[in-house]
């Protein structure tokens, strides 16, 4: 009936989730809504204010943390919870998803080396929702294994739900960011401690500048 494939172009810490739905036939599904289930570990988050923009293509419900500031080792290890429902605006057999997607600065390395700080991303969970009064025409597969949180949002009683199938193995995307080392905190906290000290005298050197000039001023008119 429907299948999916999942990618990610890597764009830094900027990644994007790329996904396609495939629809064997557009006609039983009309009345049906679909969704996407995502669950992102604690390395990758979205920005709610971002997805805001992509109403036109689905509307969004977040659970977990979505702080754009803080690295991984300051949030929650249990990982957020996306639901996309994906709007559909014309009968086409293929769907395109993308979703934006953030990477958190990786915990520093033990190791004298920098390295790397990785994280699976899953493929998405896709399903549709539709009505009991087309239930004679295509056979219900239940929910899919959802979160309670999540699928606490359906009313098992007055729908049935389709199982969209992935088209491969499904075999998690892998996305990783640079890390540094132990080694590296006193150049940064050196560099930190410069930029401060370079900024107070450029500021302090600005003020007396316009002080000296102001006065100037004042006593040029007294003349």
């Amino acid at each position: 009936m429907a299948h999916l494939v999942h990618s990610v172009f890597h764009n830094g810490y900027h990644p994007v989730s790329d996904t396609i739905i495939t629809l064997d036939e557009t006609q039983h599904l009309s009345n049906c809504s679909l969704y996407l289930y995502l669950f992102l570990s604690p390395l990758i988050f979205v920005d709610p204010y971002e997805l805001v923009h992509y109403e036109a293509s689905y509307t969004f419900r977040h659970w977990g943390t979505s702080n754009l500031e803080l690295p991984i080792g300051a949030v929650s290890q249990d990982g957020s919870h996306l639901l996309l429902n994906v709007h559909r605006t014309d009968n086409k057999n293929e769907i395109h998803v993308k979703l934006p997607l953030h990477l958190r600065y990786g915990n520093l390395s033990e190791d004298q080396l920098p390295g790397y700080h990785t994280a699976d991303l899953a493929w998405p969970a896709g399903f549709f929702e539709c009505p009991l009064s087309d239930a004679l025409s295509i056979p219900s597969s239940g929910l899919p294994r959802l979160p309670s949180e999540v699928s606490s949002l359906f009313d098992l009683q007055s729908a049935y739900f389709i199982s969209i199938e992935h088209r491969d193995s499904g075999s998690p995307d892998l996305v990783r960011v640079p890390t540094g080392t132990l080694n590296d905190l006193a150049y940064v906290e050196f560099g930190t401690l410069f930029t401060i000290w370079a900024a107070f005298f450029y500021l302090l050197k600005s003020s007396l500048s316009a002080f000296y000039r102001i006065n100037r001023d004042v006593l040029n008119k007294r003349d």
